[in-house]
């Protein structure tokens, strides 16, 4: 048995996310209209990259993937059949220095998490602001964060 079939889903996750890091993988995730737009111009073709394939949610070939993180995908039942191609369930967006993994798009399913533009505008308020002030503070509240 491979040591990935020993490693639980979330450790799957964070290991392909390892290994998104170390190919310099960064993804800035755009409005679901946006995207849905983006991958209308591109329909057909096969995604050519890991930001078609962890960004765009787009159908790849299995040889676009390394291998080991193929794998990976495989035993977290990560994947799903395109007709001859195979698409990712989880997408994988950079913010940050760091990666964050989410639903593939679209985001239609009743559990989907999305990270969007909205995270990235709150991260740079909060980053903004944390360098400007000089004490603690006493108290943070995000409303409307879903």
């Amino acid at each position: 048995m491979s040591d990935h079939q020993n490693t639980s889903p979330e450790n799957k996750l964070l290991a392909i996310g390892r290994l998104l890091q170390a190919a310099d993988y960064h993804f800035t995730c755009v409005t679901p209209e946006t995207h849905r737009r983006v991958n209308a111009r591109e329909a057909g073709r096969p995604a050519r990259d890991l930001r078609d394939v962890f960004g765009w949610s787009r159908p790849f070939r299995p040889d676009i993937v390394p291998r080991d993180m193929w794998t990976l995908l495989e035993t977290a039942d990560l994947l799903e059949p395109v007709g001859e191609l195979w698409r990712s369930r989880v997408r994988y967006s950079s913010l940050g220095g760091q990666l964050f993994v989410h639903s593939a798009f679209p985001t239609v399913q009743a559990d989907a998490v999305f990270f969007g533009p909205d995270t990235y505008r709150f991260a740079t308020l909060i980053e903004r602001t944390l360098s400007r002030r000089q004490g603690p503070f006493q108290h943070v509240v995000d409303i409307g964060c879903g």
